[in-house]
């Protein structure tokens, strides 16, 4: 069973209402419905801070539990998600009566109880005890006479739970059983990768919160409470998918699936391990017909996830802007959607038309991204970098045709086309148009270096040296990686010993590196400053850039 969609009305910043026809041709007002679309599998709500992302989470924890008597989670807490633990209500501001609907597919055809499920779950809001508890409620209806949640395992995790275990002034632990224990260290040794073993994993309860139950994993080198709130948030949201996964093996027939809601899926961690954690996520959501719902501002996890969509994952991406003035609700949308709206500056730039900028891949686009951060270029977020992947010679081809379309367009290739073969070929491609390379007026740009971007940094790794501040780097120490470890495990060991071509070694080899990549691109560039190589681009690039912009003005 699984959540395909939630309707709310008439509730905090989802509240309006829009004008329609009734039915002997009379104008009313009725409320404005918002409705969001889920999948089963893996689920992303995204958008800016106060747009109601953590209301729609509490909404939908809200829908049910499981009895302690039943089962419980592996920390000891109760499956069961409730509104007034996540969000408190004001009576002078928060509405009473029916406030949203929760819609479910795939409803149990079998069960031993006298249990209901139906297909659409309205709930009403209310004050209690003296109007100290706000609570959502189920409304009873005539397939359905009882106000109490569905029996239907939640879990919520929120920022609550990723108090550091080492600021904490007091710390009490138990141990882990051996099978969940080993279990949590190997997929932990994958996510967060570390040069020394995991040893111990224990559940862990902290002084200052009552709601911390987290998760400590200590080393030969270190205990748990030297960890990072990133690494116990990667160890509670392992526990919480076991406990799904032993839950299942304990109800067997009578195991309907269940709901696991994380606010900031993010925090606190870097983002390969964002990307890894996401991955594992998707398998256990498809393993367990675990429904797993989570918020999260990181392009990084964003971009991910709609790759994952595009190759027919079982994913949904729902993201809620106020672009148009109002509550904007898009299903899915294009990764340079999201990437405008979230890096939107709010200032007046904004109502100005942005320069698109075209590039043959996401590898370039990451480099002239850095090269740009790094001399900061105060007019970075007037570009529109266009999502593409062509060849040079195809897209050198598209803007020939159309010189008056694309002459107040940047095109930008990639560092290869410096090597005089290649440069040639292209010179002579332009041959007869208006198009100049790498000049001051010119609207065709080739990045610094003589190589393809991916050899260019393998080769920097080859000659780097091993103290390198690179491999001081945080993301490269504590995750174990050193020269040594980066060249055994390059483009010519065993992991691509199945493809023939030295190019497609290297390429894919950078794309399983690519979050490391990026930062080796990070001192590459600096490099090329210091010997003098990054001007000349940089300063005809910028120049033709501003120049575009002064017209558009």
């Amino acid at each position: 069973m699984y959540i395909n969609q939630l309707e709310i009305y008439n509730f905090r910043a989802f509240s309006g209402k829009k004008q329609e026809q009734d039915e002997n041709g009379n104008i009313v007002e009725k409320d404005i419905r918002y409705k969001f679309n889920f999948v089963k599998g893996l689920n992303c709500i995204a958008g800016h801070n106060g747009i109601g992302k953590s209301t729609i989470l509490a909404m939908l924890g809200n829908c049910g539990e499981l009895k302690k008597g039943i089962a419980t989670h592996l920390n000891g807490s109760q499956f069961r998600g409730d509104y007034k633990d996540i969000i408190k209500g004001k009576p002078a501001h928060d509405p009473k009566g029916k406030v949203c609907t929760l819609h479910f597919s795939e409803l149990p055809s079998y069960y031993n109880y006298s249990e209901t499920y139906v297909e659409r779950l309205e709930f009403r809001a209310t004050f209690q005890d003296n109007n100290t508890r706000y609570r959502l409620i189920p409304v009873q209806n005539e397939h359905r006479i009882t106000e109490g949640k569905l029996r239907w395992p939640v879990y919520y995790m929120g920022l609550s739970r990723l108090y550091p275990i080492g600021e904490s002034s007091a710390v009490s632990d138990t141990i882990l059983p051996k099978d969940i224990t080993n279990e949590i260290k190997d997929i932990y040794s994958k996510i967060i990768p570390s040069k020394y073993d995991y040893k111990t994993v224990s559940k862990v309860n902290i002084s200052e919160t009552n709601k911390k139950q987290g998760v400590g994993v200590s080393t030969e080198k270190y205990s748990y409470e030297a960890n990072s709130a990133g690494q116990d948030n990667i160890g509670q949201i392992l526990l919480s998918v076991l406990s799904f996964k032993k839950l299942k093996e304990k109800l067997g027939n009578e195991y309907f699936g269940g709901l696991l809601l994380i606010d900031e899926i993010d925090a606190s961690l870097h983002p390969a391990a964002q990307l890894k954690l996401l991955d594992y996520l998707y398998n256990q959501s498809q393993e367990l017909s675990l429904q797993i719902i989570f918020t999260s501002h990181s392009i990084n996890v964003i971009e991910h996830l709609i790759i994952m969509k595009n190759n027919k994952l079982n994913v949904g991406l729902v993201y809620i802007d106020t672009l148009r003035g109002s509550l904007n609700i898009n299903f899915n949308p294009t990764l340079n959607y999201v990437y405008n709206n979230l890096t939107e500056s709010y200032n007046n730039l904004n109502f100005y038309e942005k320069i698109l900028l075209l590039s043959e891949d996401d590898v370039g686009r990451d480099f002239l991204q850095k090269i740009l951060e790094y001399k900061q270029c105060p007019n970075i977020s007037r570009l529109n970098i266009a999502d593409i992947h062509f060849g040079w010679e195809q897209l050198v081809s598209l803007v020939k045709q159309d010189f008056s379309s694309f002459s107040k367009v940047i095109i930008v290739l990639d560092p290869d086309l410096n090597n005089n073969t290649l440069y040639s070929k292209l010179k002579q491609m332009l041959t007869g148009s208006k198009y100049k390379i790498n000049e001051k007026n010119s609207s065709i740009f080739i990045l610094p270096g003589n190589d393809y971007i991916e050899k260019i940094v393998w080769k920097w790794f080859e000659n780097v040296e091993e103290n390198h501040p690179i491999f001081f780097d945080r993301n490269f120490s504590e995750n174990g990686l050193g020269k040594q470890n980066i060249i055994n495990n390059g483009p010519y060991s065993g992991h691509y010993s199945s493809f023939t071509d030295d190019k497609k070694k290297i390429k894919e080899w950078y794309k399983d590196v690519r979050y490391y990549a990026n930062i080796a691109l990070k001192h590459i560039i600096q490099e090329y400053d210091e010997a003098g190589q990054l001007d000349e681009f940089y300063n005809n690039f910028n120049n033709f850039l501003n120049m575009l912009i002064h017209k558009r003005l």
